[in-house]
């Protein structure tokens, strides 16, 4: 899951989210593992882009 946060978002409230929202989505049975990305921008340099292999 990404999640794109304001960039003055304080590093102890951005974890918190994230962690939170981990939590929750693992709460759920269909999900094993989930794996949360946090972000302050929308657009990502061409070498993070999604790429198919």
């Amino acid at each position: 899951v990404d999640i794109v946060l304001a960039a003055d978002t304080p590093l102890r409230q951005a974890h918190d989210i994230g962690e939170s929202l981990q939590d929750k989505l693992e709460s759920l049975l269909e999900i094993e593992r989930a794996f949360v990305h946090l972000d302050y921008e929308v657009t990502h340099r061409p070498e993070h882009a999604y790429r198919d292999k």
